[in-house]
């Protein structure tokens, strides 16, 4: 699958397998994003939803979770980040809501090659 451009959903996951290439931006507000063998030119980026980079996926930009405009709700579970199979982000990993744990979790063979933002690693 090719995206040239942005692709997002509100309350709904993003899941892109072996091949995928995106131009753009993928982002959601209540779903987790699932990349497998997938290429992303652009950021990742959630409000409220896990991250998981599997099988030498590359992310170019940053991984950000930004804030729900409006709401003061903390929370119940941590959200997770997690990279293996030599999976890469060449950006930052950047937590923008100080209400949400973030942990990252990062298989040997994976890497951040930015810096990883208000979140714990694990």
């Amino acid at each position: 699958t090719t995206v040239n451009g942005d692709a997002s959903t509100i309350n709904g996951r993003i899941r892109c397998n072996s091949g995928s290439q995106i131009t753009g931006t993928l982002s959601t507000i209540n779903g987790a994003i699932t990349l497998k063998e997938t290429a992303v030119t652009g950021n990742l980026k959630t409000i409220n939803g896990n991250i998981t980079l599997e099988r030498r996926s590359r992310i170019q930009g940053d991984i950000v979770i930004s804030r729900k405009p409006g709401s003061d709700e903390r929370p119940k579970e941590p959200l997770l980040i997690k990279l293996s199979g030599s999976s890469v982000v060449e950006g930052d990993i950047i937590n923008k809501d100080d209400r949400f744990e973030v942990q990252v979790i990062i298989a040997d063979d994976s890497k951040v090659l930015g810096e990883i933002k208000n979140a714990e690693v694990r």
